[in-house]
Formats: structure tokens, C-alpha cells, sequence
């Protein structure tokens, strides 16, 4: 938690005076590698060597690249929908993004559970990927 918030202050520096759809793109394609990582890690090493690779890059990935990209996309939708209903428009955003939250993290534990973690790694990847194609 400690890094994801420090993650929050460099992320603001990053995305700004960027292109916010360029930084969205940036912050999952970061994801995308950091955990593409993690789960070649899971097929290949077991043990301390596992367990090293993941306290460095799952902080990155759900740290640093996690906070570039809801910063610039949070930014892309308040940006986007104007003035207008802003409180409400966001409301419904957030919701939105929570069911999601909830769907993919329902979904991964059940793939974790039943093929293990390196086909969520490898399927979280694939979908990553795919999703900033």
C-alpha cells in the first residue's frame, strides 16, 4: 500500500503535459509486461526465486503501473464528459469499474483454482494485451 500511494504522486508527474490516451496505453502496457513476468516466473522458478520476482514486480505492476493508468484514464473520463452531470456521470463510471473489479477478480480466483496461476498470469496477459491492440 505504501508503494501503490507513492506510486500515485509519480504517476501525477508522469501523465502530466502527456497525452492521457498515450499514458492510459503506457500504464497497461506496463501491466501487461510486469505481469507476462510474474507468470513466466510461476512456470519456470519455484520458491525464494518466485517469491523475489513477485515482491519486486507485483508492487510494479499493481503499484506503479496500476496508478499511470487509472490517473489517465480517470482523467480521460472527467475530462470527457464535461460539466454536465459530472457527480452522477462518475458515480456511474465507478460503478461500472467495481462490477468489473469484482467480475475479473471472481473469474481469476476460480481460473487459479482449477488450472493454477500460471494460466491466470498467462490469460491476464493475453487479455491485456489484446484489450490496448
Amino acid at each position: 500500500m505504501i508503494f501503490l500511494t507513492t506510486s500515485f504522486y509519480f504517476a501525477g508527474r508522469y501523465i502530466e503535459g502527456r497525452n492521457l490516451t498515450k499514458s492510459t496505453v503506457s500504464g497497461l502496457l506496463l501491466r501487461s509486461i510486469f505481469y507476462g513476468i510474474i507468470g513466466l516466473f510461476a512456470a519456470v522458478f519455484a520458491g525464494f526465486i518466485y517469491f523475489a520476482a513477485v515482491l519486486i514486480l507485483y508492487p510494479l505492476a499493481s503499484g506503479l503501473a496500476f496508478a499511470i493508468y487509472y490517473s489517465s484514464s480517470s482523467s480521460t473520463v472527467f475530462n470527457t464528459i464535461g460539466p454536465k452531470n459530472r457527480g452522477s456521470t462518475l458515480g456511474v463510471y465507478s460503478a461500472l469499474v467495481g462490477v468489473g473489479t469484482t467480475a475479473e477478480s471472481f473469474v481469476s480466483g476460480h481460473l487459479s483454482f482449477y488450472l493454477g496461476f500460471v494460466a491466470t498470469f498467462t490469460l491476464a496477459t493475453a487479455v491485456s494485451r489484446r484489450a490496448h491492440l
